[in-house]
């Protein structure tokens, strides 16, 4: 690794951990004064934070306006939830789940990395069809993704429960919250402080 890369990676590190160590020190603050409801709005905060610094990586450095983010995000956020809901969870709320899935019980860790997974491999496809269009195509093509999949995830009951959310998904807590933001603040500090990340 070149002098140039490592200053890059190295201030890369710094920005994302200074950044957390703000977000981490008010959510503590916040939180320390309060009951759980604060905690949940914390927990938002940095699911928030990671979805906004999603799309700070993909249009602040494309200048594609997506709207595709969401609904990739709600992709790999029910993906895991049925991964991870425990079978006998999955029985009672969702009886009808389709592709044998009542079956499937993982633990979060593999859960996530198969939302992870399977939002890639969708992302992909989408993306292979956003790099060949041009003009406003691109926007419009993430716009139809988003409504196709708020429609799915409405309608789909026998996957999602429709307007009535998914239960019984297992609580991992906050730590992991924080883990996600820091990689994502890393990321997108990588991005637009190297001029790898920029290329």
């Amino acid at each position: 690794m070149n002098r140039g890369v490592a200053l890059d990676v190295g201030r890369s590190v710094i920005t994302a951990t200074v950044l957390l160590g703000v977000v981490s020190l008010l959510g503590f603050a916040y939180t320390a004064t309060g009951g759980s409801a604060r905690g949940l709005l914390v927990d938002e905060m940095l699911i928030n934070l990671v979805l906004v610094l999603g799309m700070q990586v993909f249009i602040g450095n494309t200048g594609v306006l997506s709207f595709g983010h969401l609904a990739f995000a709600q992709i790999a956020a029910y993906a895991t939830a049925i991964a991870v809901i425990p079978v006998v969870s999955k029985a009672r709320s969702l009886p009808d789940i389709p592709f044998g899935l009542g079956d499937i019980e993982l633990g979060p860790f593999t859960g996530l990395l198969v939302g992870i997974a399977v939002t890639v491999v969708l992302g992909a496809l989408v993306g292979g069809v956003v790099a060949r269009a041009g003009g406003l195509a691109p926007t419009m093509i993430t716009l139809a993704v988003l409504v196709v999949v708020e429609q799915v995830v409405k309608n789909w009951e026998a996957l999602t429960r429709g307007a009535g959310g998914l239960s019984g998904v297992p609580v991992i807590g906050s730590s992991w919250l924080y883990l996600g933001a820091f990689v994502a603040l890393l990321v997108a500090c990588w991005f637009q402080q190297t001029r790898l990340g920029r290329f």
